[in-house]
């Protein structure tokens, strides 16, 4: 009689024809079949099954714990067996910001170099300053991308593949879950850096801008209060063509551009703001997280991306403190 290895953690498999005596043959396919050899809780992990339609074959030898992203789960690399693109990877954790510049028919996004935290806590990868602009956009329209750095060359950011724009790297609102699921694992994948969701908006008329996305916004909390004619009304409030006050005056509001969720805020001048909030204080931006207090809120909140006339200025309550809106 032998022992069934328990597989923790998951549920247990459906299993047919259960013997009434186990036996080496059949407890070797229930293995082969059902359980992933790393899987197993033994001191010395099963060594080289990769299950293949044609049923498991063995490579020459497979180490605890290896794998090798630039084959299938059907081909074998030396002692490195192949990663099916159906889980999860380690998260990496990205120090950058960008931002982005846009007319009625082109978005540019910008970066700078920032540092890239490998999951290990050691290893770091630093990503060169650039920008990306993408043409035949239509006005008043809201896109996604999403951008990577491959392991190739993981000083560079790239796009994943999207449906429109020049280059094809872009997502209308028209895109699907399922569209926009394969461009996030197109960039996800083993041999990438993923390097965020960005998202940005061509205007109606003239030009914008704002913060695409990846390390963060600049913006208040959807609950903030801010000055009106009419008296304070939280940013979620706020419409195109509300006025709220600017060392110039009353001024209104050019545009309000989507930004994604978040759950960390920074507390700063008596304000709820994104991280990269920027103040003014005697005379130079600061931007919030330097100068604040980390919070966490949830459920997450999407930031009010405001943009304002020249100077983009605005007090986030009436007399202070001036804040810098979206607008780079």
């Amino acid at each position: 009689m032998v022992n069934l290895p328990v597989k923790t953690g998951i549920s247990s498999p459906i299993v047919t024809n259960i013997p009434e005596k186990w036996s080496r043959e059949w407890m070797r396919n229930f293995v082969a079949h059902y359980l992933n050899p790393m899987d197993i809780r033994s001191a010395t992990p099963l060594q080289g099954l990769i299950l293949t339609t044609a049923g498991p074959t063995k490579p020459a030898s497979l180490g605890p714990g290896q794998i090798n992203p630039t084959v299938t789960p059907t081909q074998v690399s030396g002692t490195q067996q192949g990663v099916l693109p159906l889980g999860n990877v380690m998260p990496m954790v990205q120090n950058g910001v960008f931002t982005y510049t846009s007319t009625t028919s082109q978005i540019v996004f910008t970066w700078p170099s920032y540092v890239v935290y490998r999951p290990d806590g050691v290893s770091t990868v630093t990503i060169a300053a650039g920008s990306e602009t993408i043409n035949g956009l239509s006005p008043s329209t809201t896109y996604n991308c999403y951008v990577y750095s491959p392991e190739s060359d993981p000083t560079q950011i790239m796009f994943a593949p999207g449906l429109v724009g020049t280059p094809q790297v872009l997502f209308d609102p028209t895109a699907t879950y399922a569209q926009l699921a394969q461009a996030f694992a197109y960039a996800s994948q083993m041999s990438n850096i993923f390097q965020g969701k960005l998202t940005a908006a061509t205007p109606a008329s003239g030009s914008g801008g704002g913060g695409g996305g990846g390390g963060g916004f600049n913006c208040p909390h959807p609950e903030q209060p801010i000055l009106t004619p009419e008296g304070y009304k939280p940013a979620k409030e706020l419409k195109v063509g509300d006025t709220i006050l600017t060392p110039d005056g009353w001024t209104p509001i050019l545009y309000i551009h989507p930004t994604e969720p978040r759950k960390d805020w920074i507390f700063a001048q008596d304000s709820l703001v994104t991280p990269q909030h920027r103040f003014v204080l005697q005379g130079e931006l600061v931007e919030a997280h330097t100068i604040g207090i980390k919070v966490e809120i949830l459920p997450e909140s999407s930031p009010v991306g405001l943009e304002i006339a020249e100077p983009h200025l605005y007090y986030m309550y009436g007399g202070g403190p001036l804040s810098h809106n979206l607008k780079p």
